[in-house]
């Protein structure tokens, strides 16, 4: 149903959001879900990204991503424990593509996220 891949970095209206949850009306996230549900679904599983100044401190299950990578133009974090589904019709556009190393990191942050590590 979608053309949407794994491992794009994507613009995403997050709002409404409840509590903690990672919000903004144009934040960049990346899809993690696969492919092959990437094709036949009309969702998207995503972890949001956050630029660095805006942590106080480091955190498990967070990917460090250069500025310049997958089109951020900031030093940013993928944020792993925010995990997140969403419909198709919140993406606004894709701004670039993380490497496939990049994504084994993330791949990897995501394990220590539902403690899958073992």
């Amino acid at each position: 149903m979608s053309d949407y891949q794994r491992g794009q970095v994507i613009l995403v209206n997050l709002e409404p959001v409840r509590g903690s949850e990672q919000a903004g009306s144009s934040r960049p996230c990346v899809i993690v879900s696969a492919d092959s549900l990437n094709a036949i679904l009309r969702t998207v599983i995503v972890c949001p990204v956050t630029d660095v100044a805006h942590l106080k401190r480091s955190r498990a299950g967070a990917t460090y991503v250069f500025a310049g990578e997958g089109g951020l133009i900031k030093d940013s974090l993928v944020l792993s424990y925010q995990v997140r589904t969403i419909t198709t019709d919140r993406i606004q556009r894709v701004i670039g593509v993380l490497t496939k190393e990049r994504m084994v990191e993330v791949g990897q942050s995501l394990l220590v996220t539902f403690d899958l590590d073992d």
